[in-house]
């Protein structure tokens, strides 16, 4: 026995009208008529296809101008030339340019090109703010400590996206290789320091991050390699 939902009189099997309400009754299994015009238009989700990155980088562009422009105003207004105000402008170039630079580069299909050629934007444009402030300052440090960290920095990143993405390193191998590396990037940013600004100073801090990241490499290193042990881990903590 069916009812009227609107209502809630009986209905006799086949009725299209309710006798109480006159309302239309509909059976759910029954083909829809596609001639009858539906009331709410079609749900279109929103996707990448249809966001414009054109508006997204206008927007973006005028974020970032504006700021610049008022601190640019103020610094010529006070000082009449561009004095600390090149400090912040320097900042928001340094932000900027990756972030216009991810978006144009997401429409790229290949998705390894677009993370190698954004972060490569990322790396220049931050050797070029710590150019800048070097010059500001009347600094010596950016050829001897500025430039090779941030050489030796980027071909680490370049090197651990290689070991996944072509080489195929399982994430746990590829953890411990980030471990090992983050301990020896302290001690090669500690020699850096020591070669620019105090020359003939021994070792000291870097000693203790590097035995404390080769340490916990090491063990990550043991587990990957270690199947017994791997799948107990995999099993109590479900990973």
């Amino acid at each position: 026995m069916a009812y009227c939902v609107h209502c809630g009189s009986k209905l006799e099997k086949g009725q299209k009208f309710c006798p109480i309400c006159n309302i239309e009754i509909r059976d759910p299994l029954e083909e829809e008529d596609e001639s009858v015009t539906e009331i709410y238009p079609k749900y279109v989700p929103i996707t990448e296809d249809n966001v414009s990155r054109k508006s997204i980088s206008i927007l973006i562009t005028l974020l970032f101008l504006i700021p610049a422009a008022i601190t640019l105003i103020c610094d010529l207004s006070i000082t009449g030339k561009v004095t600390w105000s090149g400090y912040v402008l320097a900042s928001l170039c340094l932000l900027y340019v990756p972030f216009v630079c991810f978006v144009l580069f997401s429409k790229l299909k290949d998705k390894l090109l677009y993370l190698c050629l954004g972060m490569l934007v990322v790396f220049i444009s931050l050797t070029m703010f710590l150019q800048y402030i070097c010059n500001k300052t009347g600094g010596k440090w950016f050829l001897p400590f500025a430039l090779p960290l941030v050489l030796i920095v980027m071909a680490a990143f370049y090197a651990c996206v290689a070991m996944r993405k072509l080489l195929g390193f399982p994430k746990l191998l590829l953890s411990a290789v980030i471990l090992i590396l983050t301990g020896v990037l302290s001690l090669i940013t500690e020699i850096l320091i020591i070669s620019a600004f105090m020359p003939g100073q021994g070792l000291t801090w870097s000693l203790y991050p590097l035995s404390i990241f080769v340490l916990l490499g090491g063990v990550l290193l043991w587990i990957n390699f270690n199947t017994n042990i791997k799948e107990k881990l995999r099993r109590k903590f479900f990973i």
